[in-house]
């Protein structure tokens, strides 16, 4: 077979030979190559179609007719390059290895695609370094829209009335006002992205920050912890289901 091959007794072709641990076969050439990081070569890689990748890694894929009959595969098991194409996730709790069946690389519930990088039909979220979850029903969403409606109204009709019991004039009471709400939401926001982003994306603030997040942020249940426009879009607009994406910067 050549240097850094093995091969089960009985073998009777090049074909049938593979590499040692700690090394991956060229797919175009009888050579062995040492594994990069991402791939695990703890144990020999026999299967070239399943190659076994390392959480928050997502290996390259193809879907072609000519190659691989419209089925998604790897370059790697296509033969299209010579070593697996790694690619760390950005968001690393997107990828969970390789699935033992098709090769392919395991997303997180409702992710998808290019590094896992895609909300499935029916979720979103709102950011690159969160979880795409559940968009509620339509019913949920309207009356997360209302209860703005309803806060916005509450504000001015606020205004008004301490305009009418106040003795400031009333340019003085709307400024007040409206720099309180203004710190109001930009306090609740600063947290918010705290919550979100630090949470889901290190482990040693995840449980703390998790349980906090439920006070800012809505998941789909009680307003607000996912108020995912995306969501509300798709609710409208039917013919966007597939293309709307807002996030939250």
């Amino acid at each position: 077979c050549g240097l850094n091959f093995l091969s089960e007794e009985g073998s009777i072709g090049q074909e049938q030979c593979y590499c040692r641990k700690g090394y991956i076969r060229d797919s175009q050439r009888p050579i062995c190559e040492e594994c990069i990081e991402g791939i695990k070569c703890d144990e020999p890689i026999v299967n070239s179609s399943v190659v076994p990748m390392e959480r928050e890694y997502y290996q390259l894929t193809v879907t072609r007719d000519n190659v691989s009959n419209g089925m998604e595969t790897t370059t790697y098991a296509a033969t299209l390059t010579n070593l697996p194409v790694v690619i760390h996730c950005p968001f690393k709790k997107a990828c969970l290895g390789t699935d033992e069946e098709t090769g392919l690389t395991k997303c997180a519930d409702g992710h998808q695609g290019f590094v896992c990088g895609v909300c499935k039909d029916g979720y979103a979220r709102q950011g690159p370094q969160q979880f795409c979850l559940p968009c509620e029903l339509g019913l949920n969403i309207l009356a997360a829209i209302g209860l703005i409606v309803v806060s916005f109204a509450a504000i001015f009709g606020l205004t008004y009335f301490a305009e009418r019991a106040g003795a400031k004039s009333r340019d003085d009471v709307i400024s007040v006002l409206l720099k309180l709400g203004l710190n109001h939401l930009t306090s609740i926001s600063v947290l918010a992205s705290l919550v979100l982003t630090m949470s889901y994306d290190d482990d040693r603030f995840s449980v703390v920050l998790s349980t906090s997040s439920r006070w800012f942020t809505w998941d789909g249940g009680l307003p607000f912890a996912y108020a995912s426009w995306d969501c509300i879009i798709r609710l409208v607009r039917s013919d966007m289901k597939r293309t709307a994406v807002l996030w939250r910067h």
